[in-house]
Parts: structure tokens; C-alpha cells; sequence
């Protein structure tokens, strides 16, 4: 199935249905149906559900039950709240390639089959589906194609629409790890000449005396000067001019003009300085489906782009990130962005300080993305 592309019309998938082809002959369909819910507890999930996947799967979500009351025929769901899980920083954190391939397994799928994603919602039914393709290229499994429009483009030509889920058998798929050319960490993002040095931190108890609290704030606010000398201005992240750092949120949460989600405790501005803002959104037509590769390839380059640097893609928790990415393949395939998974909400809770461009003072609105 080589000849399908990173993205395939409805039109594509319905005859690779009518042939018999799905399921049976080394193509696979994805729903991917998903909606974010609050990060559950770290430490407990850790402890009580970490890959343990028939027992996530018993689990009701708002994703499995739109999947259920309709989906393409022969499709099977895949959740993101069992394909990740929340990490100490992250709220969508990746599983080693041993646990994670475990859980495509369970969907029935296996080695160098292609997979076809799709999914509702956001940005045309693509940016759930688009994290599920960075994930699999992540592991090393490079052989996907997104469903262009989504189901929303499947329904509206009339196409069919079943409640049958599809029973099939236990896969054996196999993931690698290449998370080195596909992902970043804040870790890198944050090194000096790739050596990475975590900030001080107060050794401060409430029942020091008081005398002594002082005394060891004195010396953790000295340590915190040294560490800022020595490496702001200097980190991976700083290089600015020869990194193509992209941003991909809409461009009023970009500039603080909307609420994004931000913790205002936390960051009170909207954006990392020196990011580009390249708005996820405008990669499609006003008919929900993806421009030609020309177009984005125009587009990027009218936003500073510049396909001689290395790119970091970046949103709040990695989701609109991946489908920038995945765009920037589709119209360069030769460059190889890199996702930073954490995004700016572990940026918050780990180095809030880098959050300083755009307006600080944002208006409230339910209308954040993730």
C-alpha cells in the first residue's frame, strides 16, 4: 500500500472498502475519536493503571462512546488516554516501545500493515489522528495516512456509517524506538552545548527555625543567580535564528488576545520569545480538507520558515504540534521536524520564566485548544 499518501480522501478509503482490502490485506482503519479530560492523578495512575491496558480499556470515554454510536465500517477505536499517559510534567506522556506495542497489538494490528487514521472535531477531524501518526513514527512505523476531512467529510458525501464493531485478533506488531529523530525533550531544549543542568532547589523545611530558613533562602537565591548566568541566553532553545521554533496555536492565543489554557499563576505572558507562530489552522481549505503541498510550503516560508533549519514544533500538550509537524513532512518530505511532546504546559511548571512574550493580561475564554 505504498501508493497511499500521507493524506487519502474519502473517496480513496471507501473503495479500499468495497474491495475487501481493509482488514484483510494489510490496511487498517483507526477511529481516533478522542476528548481531553482533566490529567488524572501522576502518581496514582503510575501505581494502579500504567500499562495495564484490558483494564483502561473497560474505562468509559467520551471518545469510545462517539466511536460506538457510528463510525466507518471495519474501523477499530484507538484511544489516546490508553495509547499515552500522564507523566509527572506532561499530560500526555509516551510509554517505551515495549509497553506501547502492546496496546497496538490489542487493536489487531500487525507488522508493516498500513494504517489509516481518522478521527472528529478539531481542525477537520485530524489533529487527534495526527498525534496517533507522530506517535507511531515515533516507534518507528512510518507507513500511516490521514483520513483528509475526517469523518466529517466521510458523512457528509454520504458514505456509510455502522454501529458494528469489528472483532479481530491479536496483532503482532512491534515498536522501535526512534524517539532521538521525532521527538524533543525539554531536557534538550534546555541544555547548554547539549549538557543539560536542572536548577537549584531550596532545601527549606517549615520547621526550620527561622534563623535558618533565611539563611538557606540566601544561599538558594545565590545558587539560582549563578545557574541563571550560566545558562540563559545560552540554551538550545535560545538559538533562536537557527532553529525554526514554531508555535503552533491560533494566532490570538499566540499574542495573549485569548485564553489558551495557560496558568496565569504560573506564566503571566503567552509565548516563548523568538517562536514563530505558524497557526495550525491555516494549513486547510475553507472545505476542511489540506492544502496542496505548494501552498503550505508558501505558507511556511511567508512565516520565517526556513527549510535549511532544524524545526520544533510546539503547542500546549503537543496535539496541535504533531499536525504541524506531520504538515511540514507533507510538503517537505525530506525535513524532519521535531515534536516537543510537553509543550508549554510542562514549560509552565518547569521554567514558567521562558513564557514572556505577548500580552500578560489575557481574557478568559472557554474557547482554549489543546
Amino acid at each position: 500500500m505504498s501508493a497511499l499518501g500521507k493524506f487519502v480522501g474519502s473517496q480513496t478509503v471507501r473503495e479500499l472498502l468495497q474491495k475487501g482490502i481493509i482488514n484483510k490485506e494489510g490496511v487498517r482503519l483507526l477511529d481516533c475519536s478522542f476528548v481531553p479530560g482533566v490529567k488524572p492523578d501522576w502518581k496514582k495512575f503510575r501505581l494502579e493503571q500504567y500499562g495495564k491496558f484490558d483494564k483502561l480499556a473497560q474505562a468509559k470515554t467520551r471518545g469510545r462512546e462517539m466511536y460506538l454510536a457510528g463510525h466507518i465500517p471495519e474501523a477499530v477505536h484507538a484511544d489516546l488516554d490508553l495509547a499515552m499517559y500522564p507523566g509527572q510534567y506532561e499530560r500526555f506522556s509516551q510509554y517505551p516501545p515495549e509497553v506501547f506495542e502492546q496496546y497496538i497489538e490489542l487493536l489487531g494490528v500487525n507488522r508493516g500493515e498500513h494504517l489509516i487514521l481518522y478521527g472528529r472535531g478539531a481542525y477537520h477531524g485530524m489533529m487527534w489522528p495526527a498525534r496517533f501518526a507522530w506517535l507511531f513514527k515515533s516507534y518507528g512505523h512510518q507507513e500511516v495516512s490521514l483520513l483528509d476531512g475526517g469523518l466529517e467529510d466521510w458523512a457528509n458525501r454520504g458514505f456509510e456509517i455502522t454501529q458494528e464493531v469489528p472483532k479481530l485478533p491479536k496483532g503482532n506488531w512491534k515498536a522501535g524506538d526512534h524517539f532521538k529523530e521525532t521527538l524533543i525533550t525539554f531536557e534538550e531544549l534546555e541544555s547548554v552545548n547539549g549538557n543539560y543542568e536542572p536548577k537549584p532547589v531550596p532545601d527549606i523545611e517549615p520547621t526550620d527555625p527561622e534563623a535558618e530558613q533565611k539563611e538557606k533562602e540566601a544561599k538558594w537565591s545565590k545558587e539560582m543567580e549563578d545557574w541563571e548566568k550560566r545558562n540563559r541566553g545560552h540554551m538550545l532553545i535560545d538559538q533562536t535564528s537557527s532553529i525554526n521554533f514554531l508555535d503552533s496555536r491560533p494566532r490570538a492565543q499566540f499574542e495573549g488576545l485569548q485564553e489558551s489554557g495557560l496558568n496565569q499563576m504560573y506564566c503571566d505572558a503567552a509565548h516563548i520569545p523568538g517562536f514563530l507562530n505558524l497557526p495550525v489552522g491555516e494549513m486547510f481549505t475553507d472545505e476542511g480538507t489540506i492544502k496542496d503541498p505548494a501552498m503550505i510550503k508558501a505558507w511556511l516560508e511567508e512565516n520565517g520558515f526556513s527549510a535549511g533549519k532544524p524545526t520544533v514544533t510546539q503547542c500546549m500538550t503537543g496535539m496541535q504540534a504533531s499536525l504541524l509537524a506531520y504538515g511540514i513532512e507533507y510538503a517537505l518530505p525530506d525535513h524532519r521536524p521535531r515534536l516537543h511532546s510537553g509543550s508549554l504546559k510542562e514549560m509552565e511548571v518547569r521554567d514558567p520564566r521562558k513564557v514572556s512574550g505577548g500580552h500578560r493580561h489575557i481574557p478568559l475564554s472557554a474557547n482554549a485548544k489543546l
